[in-house]
């Protein structure tokens, strides 16, 4: 099955400051979380005004990387996810669930759509 592009990745590997080639090794893929790690800011403030959050890939590059915002875990995770597709890697994205009280677990997330 080809993958289909849906994202620039030059303007995503500047805001991050990566200038090195974008192959698929291991170098590369440390250095990529590390520049993306360093240079987008964790960002939860549409989550506290209320504001829908559509975690489409294209909301997304927008807010990020064209606006030059930060993002929440849904969002950092999924635009570095299809980063990483689009360089070719075999990346695959998993799930997980934050304990909120006594043995409770907040609901897991199953795919991208609007969160509120």
């Amino acid at each position: 099955m080809k993958y289909i592009s849906t994202m620039d990745i030059r303007p995503y590997l500047n805001r991050i400051n990566f200038t090195d080639s974008p192959e698929v090794n291991k170098r590369v893929l440390y250095e990529l979380q590390k520049k993306h790690l360093l240079n987008i800011p964790f960002e939860n403030l549409d989550i506290h005004y209320g504001r829908e959050i559509n975690l489409s890939i294209v909301d997304i590059y927008k807010k990020i990387i064209i606006d030059k915002r930060g993002g929440f875990c849904y969002e950092l995770n999924g635009l570095f996810h299809q980063l990483l597709k689009e360089i070719g890697f075999n990346a695959k994205l998993i799930s997980a669930r934050v304990h909120v009280q006594n043995e409770e677990y907040s609901p897991e997330y199953r795919s991208y759509g609007n969160y509120r």
